[in-house]
This record gives structure tokens, sequence and C-alpha cells, in this order.
């Protein structure tokens, strides 16, 4: 359908780290149904720092966060490329999206 022509620019994953758009986050070990969550968009980091209180580690806290969500995480096209993660609470509907690393960028819908 389209070819390199095509593009008028790109940019890529490590652009998007060193522009501070994107968090790496593979470290913590954190994945979906085999597919690792290796990214994070800054705006969801930020705000999941945010719910942390001063006395507890926060990537511990955002890291249990996640996982806890992800228990309710689907596929609505069964094609494993955009992963919802439903509302909690008072917490938003989140994102998994398959990144050209081909595993998933955690995100608010609204950072796509």
């Amino acid at each position: 359908m389209f070819n390199d022509d095509d593009y008028i620019s790109t940019y890529t994953d490590q652009q998007a780290i060193e522009d501070g758009v994107l968090v790496a986050v593979q470290a913590w070990g954190l994945s979906f149904n085999g597919t690792v969550i290796d990214r994070m968009t800054t705006t969801l980091y930020e705000h999941m720092l945010g719910m942390a209180n001063e006395t507890e580690n926060k990537f511990d806290f955002i890291k249990h966060l996640i996982s806890e969500r992800l228990t309710n995480a689907y596929d609505p096209d069964g094609d494993g490329y955009l992963i919802v993660i439903p509302e909690k609470g008072t917490e938003e509907r989140l994102w998994l999206v398959q990144n050209e690393r081909n595993n998933y960028t955690l995100m608010f819908p609204s950072d796509y």
C-alpha cells in the first residue's frame, strides 16, 4: 500500500525517548499475553507518579497498579494490535498499542 517514498517523515522510538514523549519501562518486567510492555507515554507515567504517596517506592507502586489493571485487559479485534484496559473506579481507560519493537506501549487513548 505504501512504500518508503510515501512517507514525509518518521519519528523513531529512540527519538521519542530522547524527546521525553516515551519512557522506557522494559526493566519492570511487565507483559500482556507474552508480549513485553516496554514503553509508556510520559503523560501516563507522570500521572501515575502523582498517585503514589511520598513514603512508597514509586516504581513498585506503578508496576503494581499496572499489573492489577492488566487483569481486566482485552483485545477487542483479536489481532493483538490494540489492547483495551477498562476504567477502574476513577481511573481512566488505558490502551496497550503494539509498537515498532513488536512490544507494547502503555498510554491514555488521548496520547495516541
